[in-house]
């Protein structure tokens, strides 16, 4: 569930307790009774199908001088044991979705818990997960259709890493939000109808049964009014949050979510995924938080915090529109200064590097190695071996520094002859190829001659040497459209010499 804020709830750990404003016991109440209702509804629909089909093939069966129609007959029996089945509750196998973080490795992020449980005068949760994407929740695990189950709460490491403390204390405050208005006991029941409904459609759909329709509709009827339910209880939730903080704390909190999720993606997707396919694992929450100050991050990220919130209404989405929740808190104007402060949530972590190698091992394929990397060796590490391989084979390991300018003027047909391909090749993709088998070459022949591979996140690929800094993506525009003796030089300038300006790649 994603945080959010506007409201009012004050308690103490036992003490007293008002409920947030338009949320008394009554307004729980009936949304309790609203749950039960649709809830008993489908499942009083089940009932009457299964005794309805189940009946008329028995009368059909058991009938006396007509003709007897098996086939109908099997139909209503097939069609009411797909219902029958699909109606029986699951016992919820719960589980965990990343490692288990426990108060005497993280006392102070417990402490920060406790002291939101003890306002909003509800119990801590039994388990507390770190989780690998940009949210947070709480829901009851375990159990059938949540008697027997537990509390629980998760927690995102990009979203300790992305948030302030304050930020982050909004985020737990909407989510203790959820307990206090009761949410997570009546999650189960809402969320096991649903998927019990989802299964009747699906088991009769492929049945092609004329009943998929009937079920259909009252799914989308029980999704539509199960969601608006969903989309009040959001709004309720952020009131706790801002009354634990302010409402400008949990704006904040809830643009930053908005902002730094595409952020987290892009970081996962093109930093992170690459070094831990090679069996390495950098530091993934000090990464994030050097990607979100690379310039051009920094200022889409403070883009997201100011542009104007989404108000389209999704009637399936279990979250209302960022405007609607802005409006609730009163915030709907960003306010001055949106950049996070220097010290983020992850902090409250301690030492974050044992609870990511315990993310990492939670999202690996079993029994997998994962050595540590620092960012600052992965250029070493990680780039220059890929390199190395991807030049070994083929006409592109026959590339020595001093053909660049030759290559690059006839990028297609060095894409063509390199891919083997029989097609044209669209000029946007051979230049794409050639660029990167180019980046390659350079990188293999200049990391040869002493100079250091250095791939921060969010950065272009820099070689180092003493105090000297060359991006590779610019050296490359250097070679395209060069004299070749200019060429030479300026690899002479970087201490290529002519032996080594000459060595095929595949030699590095």
């Amino acid at each position: 569930m994603k945080p959010g804020g506007t409201g009012a709830y004050v308690g103490n750990n036992g003490g007293d307790q008002r409920l947030p404003d338009g949320m008394d016991s009554v307004s729980v109440a009936l949304r309790a009774l609203l749950a039960l209702v649709l809830m008993v509804g489908f499942y009083v629909l089940a009932a009457v199908v299964v005794l309805g089909c189940w009946g008329g093939a028995w009368l059909l069966a058991t009938q006396r001088g007509h003709y007897l129609p098996v086939k109908l007959i099997a139909i209503l029996t097939v069609a009411g044991a797909v219902v029958f089945w699909s109606v029986l509750p699951r016992w919820d196998t719960f589980v965990a979705p990343g490692p288990r973080l426990e108060p005497g490795k993280h006392p102070r992020l417990f402490s920060t818990i406790h002291e939101i449980a003890r306002k909003t005068g509800q119990p801590m949760p039994a388990e507390v997960y770190l989780v690998g994407d940009v949210n947070a929740f709480v829901a009851h695990r375990g159990g059938v259709l949540g008697i027997g189950s537990r509390p629980i709460l998760g927690l995102g490491l990009p979203l300790l890493q992305g948030l302030s403390v304050p930020e982050l204390t909004a985020v737990l405050g909407h989510e203790f939000g959820h307990y206090v208005g009761g949410d997570t006991r009546i999650g189960p029941w809402i969320y096991k109808t649903r998927a019990a409904i989802v299964r009747s459609v699906v088991n009769l759909a492929e049945t092609n049964s004329v009943l998929t329709f009937v079920f259909l509709a009252y799914m989308r009827l029980f999704m539509r009014v199960t969601l608006a339910v969903s989309h009040h209880q959001e709004v309720q939730a952020d009131r706790v949050s801002a009354e634990l903080t302010s409402a400008a704390t949990a704006a904040s909190a809830l643009r930053r979510v908005h902002a730094i999720a595409p952020a987290f993606t892009a970081y996962w997707q093109s930093e992170v995924v690459p070094v831990l396919e090679r069996g390495r694992r950098p530091p993934i929450a000090a990464g994030f938080s050097s990607f979100l100050r690379v310039p051009r991050v920094a200022e889409l990220v403070e883009e997201g915090m100011r542009a104007p919130p989404a108000a389209t209404v999704d009637p399936y989405d279990t979250h209302p529109p960022l405007a609607t929740r802005l409006a609730a808190l009163g915030q709907i104007q960003a306010s001055a200064g949106t950049r996070a402060p220097e010290a983020a949530a992850v902090s409250l972590l301690g030492s974050a590097d044992a609870a990511e190698a315990a993310l990492v091992a939670s999202i690996v394929r079993p029994g997998t190695a994962v050595v540590p990397v620092t960012w600052e060796a992965v250029g070493t590490d990680i780039y220059v071996p890929d390199w190395r391989a991807a030049m070994k084979e083929g006409p592109a390991g026959d590339l020595a520094p001093l053909d660049a300018p030759a290559i690059l003027a006839g990028a297609v047909n060095f894409a063509r002859r390199c891919l083997g391909s029989q097609r044209v090749v669209p000029t946007e993709e051979a230049a794409a190829y050639t660029h990167s088998r180019l980046v390659a070459m350079l990188g293999l022949a200049l990391a040869r001659s002493g100079w250091h591979v250095v791939s921060l996140p969010g950065e272009p690929i820099v070689l180092t040497r003493d105090d000297a800094r060359v991006p590779l993506d610019v050296l490359v525009r250097e070679a395209n459209g060069a004299h070749q003796d200019d060429w030479c030089a300026r690899l002479a300038a970087l201490g290529l010499d002519d032996e080594a300006q000459r060595r095929p790649a595949r030699s590095c």
